[in-house]
């Protein structure tokens, strides 16, 4: 399994990630031709090597045409979602900007339809948190971990006025999420950072046990008064669990309409759900209805609930925690007469990637079984040696 620790040693903001990510392998170049992919025209993505004190990280800058916009969550939601981007960027993106939204909404005593977004909903910042999940994406990472998050010290200038370090929309993204006081002064998280590290972590503390093979350096504007001021990131390879905590969410449908249900699960799964499946069940009153069972890590939790009360008729979830016992996997990529396909092992177990065979199936014109029958025999082969 890939994985990506953030080693939060100075702080974290939307630059440094995309620093950070690019000085760990993502090319600037395609971060650069993703996020054009978004109604958002005229800016360029500009990255280069910079030092700060004794160490040298990837500098990232935005270079954005001149605009007035404060954009609200819908705007923000809008552009999302007439982006071509897949499902599981499209909702760790709206994922993360709803936490900044809920947070100005419940300091500014404010109805969430009404939050104008100052810094977040300019256009740097949309940029900062899209590129930032791509860049995930991009590099094939499957779980994020993280160190805690600094606070920083002082007090912050912002649109509002003079704030508090950290500034409380900040401190309230920040719930949940293990903190400490820092060595800096001034805001070393920003809420770009601090929405983006609560919202894709599944878990903090020390790096888990795992074999590095990039780490990367982004740098951020300030000059950092007794530590460089530098966001650590480290991609490596770690073992699946063989065993861990899950959390089962369910609830009885009896009045949605059923073409809505392939929306319905991708959604779910765009959003970090690991298994959506839905069981016939006879109701009260002996009525047909379908069971939908969502399974996934607890950090998403809330976002999925959110979903289903949004997307379903239910008024009410249950859920309940339980453990799992699973295989290590790992994916190999095999060279076919049809181009190059990726097949997922668990011990003896192997699955060719549905999506890749359907690509090299649409391609060569062929049916999708001989796909899978040719990337299951390479994979064999490669695994005997």
């Amino acid at each position: 399994m890939k994985s990506l620790h953030f080693d939060i040693f100075a702080g974290i903001s939307g630059d440094m990630i995309l620093g950070a990510l690019v000085d760990c392998g993502l090319e600037a170049g395609e971060l650069q031709a993703q996020l054009s992919r978004m109604a958002l025209p005229g800016f360029r993505l500009q990255a280069c090597k910079v030092a700060r004190g004794e160490l040298s990280g990837t500098k990232v800058d935005l270079l954005l045409p001149q605009e007035d916009a404060h954009r609200g969550l819908r705007d923000i939601e809008r552009i999302l979602d007439e982006a071509p981007y897949s499902a599981w960027v499209q909702e760790r993106a709206r994922t993360i900007f709803r936490r900044i939204a809920e947070a100005e909404s419940l300091i500014h005593q404010m109805p969430l339809e009404e939050i104008h977004f100052h810094e977040i909903g300019a256009m740097d910042s949309i940029l900062d948190v899209t590129g930032a999940v791509l860049g995930l994406e991009l590099l094939g990472v499957e779980r994020v971990t993280s160190s805690s998050v600094p606070l920083g010290r002082g007090y912050v200038d912002v649109a509002h006025g003079t704030m508090p370090v950290p500034a409380p929309a900040t401190l309230e993204v920040l719930k949940g999420v293990p903190c400490r006081p820092g060595v800096e002064s001034g805001e070393v998280t920003t809420p770009t950072g601090a929405a983006f590290i609560a919202v894709m972590a599944a878990e903090f503390g020390d790096m888990p046990p795992a074999r590095p093979r990039a780490i990367g350096y982004g740098a951020g504007s300030r000059p950092g008064e007794r530590v460089p001021n530098l966001l650590r990131v480290i991609l490596a390879d770690t073992e699946a669990s063989a065993g861990g905590e899950i959390v089962g969410l369910e609830a009885n449908l009896d009045d949605m309409n059923p073409q809505l249900f392939g929306y319905l699960l991708e959604r779910l799964f765009g959003a970090g759900a690991l298994d959506v499946f839905m069981t016939p069940i006879y109701m009260k009153k002996n009525r047909p209805g379908t069971q939908l069972t969502v399974l996934c890590k607890a950090p998403e939790v809330p976002a999925l609930r959110d979903i289903v009360f949004a997307e379903t008729p239910t008024l009410g979830i249950r859920f309940a925690r339980m453990e799992r016992w699973e295989l290590p996997r790992a994916f190999l990529e095999v060279e076919t007469c049809f181009g190059t396909i990726r097949v997922k092992t668990a011990g003896t177990k192997m699955a060719p990637e549905f999506e890749d065979c359907a690509a090299a199936a649409r391609k060569s014109k062929i049916p999708i079984s001989e796909v899978f029958e040719e990337a299951l025999r390479r994979a064999r082969e490669l695994s005997r040696g």
